[in-house]
């Protein structure tokens, strides 16, 4: 709709109509945002909570920012804190596991500070003025309609709208006088076009072998030593880390297959790229099969704290403390948990609240 109003008041000279019609226009336009707010109106808070979260991510950092790819891997961290300091907040039934913002201005300014920030706004100002053209008309309405689109979503994680914006630059000639002014400007443009794609290519190739190598041990899961699970770990720990949804399967597939010790190594790596509630559940987990019984409590507590209404890691933190025979602390999470607000009630859900109701009763 922005988009579409942006060529229709470039072109409004022409349109000629009256004003008490763009009035009710633009009234039917905050009445539609008004009415898109309520129709959905969790994801819209869902979004207000993640925003509030991300604002003190960046008040951490805000000149530099906290570096690139750094926003999966800290958010969560910064979910629990915030519901730690605010184990009441309104919010915590929205709460879920988040990878990206919502939000590609917020992402920059946490990955890259307010000097990031601050470049990222100056290419949209100056493609804003060169969209003002005529010949850019229709070109410059998507650039605002995919900028305003990139405000409540994540285009930068979807491959086929991400490389939407070098193509409407390009499509713009945005940097046409600046290119044309450089000396030797085919090769500096050959030049840059052949190492982008040459690097492109080999980043698909090394994505193509992770896949198929961590597809290979789900088909055959015991036929791979610790001794070669350890060797492949090492080999590909960086490149495993630069695509975090193959680290987590990779994870969970040590967790199922590989010694206690070893699938710990892994899981605790995984938990410093892109940490979850359910990992951290998991790492606590082997904690308990380790018998390192402080550092399990830990990890239950913090899978708690960062979705406060899930019930999975609460009832295994009641269960440990209720085998530890620290009576006190089973009884206060197991009252906890009967009288928590549930986000999805599934069977086992309650079963996990019938087992906690019913040792209650027998204490």
């Amino acid at each position: 709709m922005i988009g579409c109003g942006f060529i229709w008041y470039k072109y409004r000279g022409y349109l000629k109509i009256r004003l008490w019609v763009r009035c009710i226009l633009l009234l039917i336009g905050v009445l539609l945002i008004i009415g898109a707010y309520y129709y959905k109106q969790d994801s819209a808070n869902g979004r207000l909570l993640i925003w509030r979260i991300t604002a003190d991510m960046i008040a951490d950092s805000p000149i530099a920012g906290h570096g690139i790819g750094s926003f999966p891997k800290e958010y969560m961290y910064y979910q629990a804190h915030y519901f730690q300091k605010n184990p009441d907040s309104q919010y915590k039934i929205l709460a879920d596991n988040i990878i990206y913002p919502y939000n590609e201005f917020f992402l920059i300014a946490v990955e890259l500070g307010i000097l990031g920030l601050f470049i990222a706004l100056a290419i949209c100002i100056v493609v804003l003025l060169n969209a003002l053209q005529k010949d850019n008309l229709i070109l410059g309405g998507a650039f605002i309609a995919f900028v305003i689109f990139s405000m409540f979503s994540y285009p930068s994680h979807t491959f086929l709208l991400w490389i939407m914006t070098p193509f409407l630059l390009g499509g713009m000639n945005v940097w046409q006088e600046i290119v044309c002014k450089l000396p030797l400007k085919k090769f500096i443009i050959y030049g840059v076009s052949i190492v982008c794609l040459c690097f492109f290519s080999y980043g698909c190739y090394r994505y193509y072998i992770l896949d198929s190598s961590i597809k290979e041990f789900y088909r055959n899961p015991f036929g791979e030593s610790v001794s070669e699970s350890e060797l492949y770990f090492n080999r590909h720990k960086k490149e495993l880390a630069a695509f975090p949804h193959l680290l987590d399967i990779y994870a969970q597939y040590s967790f199922r297959y590989y010694p206690t010790s070893k699938s710990l190594d892994i899981m605790r790596f995984s938990a410093t790229v892109i940490p979850t509630s359910e990992l951290w559940c998991d790492i606590g987990d082997l904690y308990v099969a380790c018998n390192c019984l402080d550092e399990a409590i830990k990890a239950y507590q913090l899978s708690a704290d960062m979705i406060p209404c899930r019930v999975t890691p609460r009832y295994k933190l009641a269960m440990l403390y209720y085998e530890m025979g620290d009576m006190l602390r089973f009884r206060l999470m197991g009252e906890y948990i009967l009288n928590m607000e549930v986000k999805v009630e599934s069977t086992g859900v309650l079963k996990m609240i019938a087992e906690i109701k019913q040792r209650l009763l027998e204490k």
